[in-house]
């Protein structure tokens, strides 16, 4: 697949490819969701629409567009869209994951973090975001539960 990263971390697609016709040509773009599983299937159905004969590709505004609009993409439409479907279905780097497991996963992010963090533009996921969320929820590596008692030792 043609999908990459450009330097300033958006995800884009481009590819050569020979048309029915024997002559040649490019299909670029960059998804509507920005990762690499948008990328790919925008990819594929770029490539798709070309080799049907359609040359352009539908009108979708631009990312600066939905930016001016107030429309930003939310970790909650993130996992949803993009992320969980993916992990869910095995599509991480280690391979399928137990039923336990999913079940454990989708009980943090319903329960946990999607409540605390859900509506937060993507881009405002930070790592101090992140860390104040983990002491909140006494997750971190300071040797206190939430409330401030100890753990045992």
């Amino acid at each position: 697949m043609g999908a990459y990263r450009d330097n300033e971390g958006t995800w884009r697609y481009r590819k050569w490819i020979t048309l029915l016709d024997g002559t040649g040509t490019r299909v670029k773009g960059t998804p509507a969701i920005n990762t690499r599983l948008e990328a790919e299937r925008a990819e594929r159905t770029h490539i798709e629409r070309v080799l049907r004969g359609e040359r352009e590709p539908p009108a979708r505004p631009s990312p600066t567009a939905a930016k001016r609009k107030g429309e930003s993409l939310t970790l909650s439409r993130f996992v949803e869209d993009a992320w969980w479907p993916k992990y869910s279905s095995g599509g991480g780097r280690r391979g399928v994951n137990s039923p336990t497991t999913l079940m454990e996963k989708q009980t943090h992010l319903r329960v946990h973090i999607l409540p605390a963090l859900g509506e937060l533009p993507l881009a405002g996921v930070s790592n101090e975001v992140l860390t104040d969320f983990s002491g909140r929820c006494g997750i971190g590596g300071t040797g206190r539960r939430a409330g401030g008692r100890r753990r045992p030792r």
